[in-house]
């Protein structure tokens, strides 16, 4: 990379809303939940890591649209046991207790279906920013 560094040209994350703030804060976060407890070296911090990870899209159930390629096994895909690693129920099937439709189309059957219901419609991005920042990403619908 030529010339000046990200920091620089002032095109470096935001202080406050970058990755590594919430790196930061899900960092401090762990630690007082560790220290909290009476016998800090009796915990595992890797344990308090998967359960705040857990954490992040729990209570959300989330319908996949042409998110797969065909002919293979929905649950067989890194998006989809990313999701369930972020806590979401995962399914193919659209119904009332979906809560996220994730899709790389906007124009698909289940995703206009799901927007007449009400129910948020995100791109496969939106997974990735809840685990990027450690909490549920904003829907823009």
């Amino acid at each position: 990379m030529k010339g000046r560094c990200l920091l620089e040209r002032e095109g470096d994350e935001d202080p406050a809303l970058g990755p590594l703030a919430s790196v930061l804060e899900v960092l401090k976060e762990v630690h007082r939940e560790y220290f909290a407890t009476e016998n800090p070296q009796e915990h595992d911090v890797r344990e308090i890591l998967k359960r705040r990870k857990a954490a992040v899209l729990s209570g959300c159930k989330i319908c996949f649209s042409r998110c797969f390629p065909k002919g293979t096994e929905p649950g067989d895909h890194p998006l989809w046991k990313l999701a369930e690693e972020l806590g979401a129920v995962c399914s193919v099937d659209l119904d009332g207790t979906v809560t996220h439709v994730v899709t790389t189309s906007e124009g698909t059957e289940k995703a206009l279906k799901a927007a007449e219901m009400g129910i948020h419609v995100v791109k496969p991005g939106w997974i990735h920013a809840s685990l990027y920042h450690f909490k549920k990403a904003p829907t823009v619908d």
